[in-house]
């Protein structure tokens, strides 16, 4: 596992694999690097999303908070002294009882840190040293965790543009189908 340099960094959809009763690990989750469990994970949101320039995409996906939640969620039932701490630009909780679930899974302990993410270095030992800024508070500090999990933005798939154009339906700038009735 791993992505790109890091060995002890995933993505949202690799740890959902790993924290699958029928996945590779049966449920258990190990760092790529020594196969220790981790201790403490920074789940990072909006990887590639709510960014305007030419390499980014403007458009939240509106489903990457939840997710984390529910990961840091299972995190905490699996292991109650695991510390998951999520970093997010603004948190999204759209639906019903999302809200209440969010607050919920934050009174069980984890982290929620309004901010950006100016670095991220690897150490010897693989541990991961997260430099970040709590936009809250204005205040810059750096943590090392065990891991981190990026959550990226969904997009549109060409197939879903070949869906829609084929349907004769509609879709957003990002390419996904408009609802019908929003």
């Amino acid at each position: 596992l791993g992505f790109g340099r890091f060995a002890n960094l995933l993505t949202q959809s690799q740890l959902a694999r790993l924290l699958s009763a029928s996945g590779p690990t049966a449920g258990e989750l190990f760092r790529p690097s020594d196969g220790r469990p981790p201790k403490s994970i920074f789940m990072l949101q909006c990887v590639g999303s709510r960014d305007c320039t030419s390499s980014g995409n403007e458009h939240c996906s509106a489903i990457c908070c939840l997710f984390a939640t529910l990961h840091a969620s299972l995190l905490k039932q699996h292991d109650p002294e695991i510390e998951v701490t999520i970093g997010y630009t603004d948190l999204r909780a759209p639906g019903k009882a999302h809200e209440e679930y969010y607050r919920l899974v934050q009174s069980r302990g984890v982290r929620y840190v309004r901010g950006r993410v100016g670095e991220l270095m690897e150490e010897p030992d693989k541990r991961l040293r997260v430099r970040f800024e709590d936009t809250m508070t204005g205040r810059k500090s750096e943590e090392l965790f065990d891991m981190v999990v990026l959550s990226a933005g969904l997009e549109a798939s060409e197939g879903t543009r070949e869906i829609a154009h084929v349907a004769g339906l509609q879709t957003a700038a990002a390419g996904f189908i408009k609802e019908y009735h929003p």
